[in-house]
């Protein structure tokens, strides 16, 4: 699979273009492993990356998600890779509930590739239909 996303910043205007490729193994029936390259360009900079990512089951309905995004670019800054640590509560068939902890800019798209001095503690609801 794959994600292309394009975003703009409304103080300086600049905009950016975001592809990642997600790429899934499934070890086992209990674990799947994640390889996902991650390239943005803007007029900032070009970041680029690879996010490292497990879904370890834990039971029927939970599983814990470790990340780790390696950005090989100093566009991120001296905070450039982060790490993410989620467990995933899997509510039904269509809706999964994550609590994480992570010290990426964003879990989604350019944040990614950018880490944050902070440690922020969020939670994500995803349905699919």
């Amino acid at each position: 699979a794959g994600r292309i996303s394009v975003g703009r910043n409304e103080d300086s205007k600049q905009g950016y273009l975001f592809f990642e490729t997600m790429n899934t193994w499934e070890a086992t029936p209990w674990l799947a492993l994640h390889l996902n390259p991650k390239l943005a360009w803007s007029g900032n900079g070009t970041p680029w990356g690879v996010g490292l990512a497990a879904n370890i089951q834990l039971g029927q309905s939970f599983q814990l998600i470790p990340e780790v995004n390696l950005v090989a670019s100093d566009e991120g800054g001296t905070n450039g890779s982060n790490g993410s640590l989620a467990l995933r509560w899997l509510a039904s068939s269509s809706t999964a509930v994550d609590v994480y902890v992570s010290n990426a800019s964003g879990i989604y798209d350019l944040g990614q590739l950018l880490g944050n001095d902070q440690v922020r503690v969020g939670a994500r609801l995803a349905f699919s239909f």
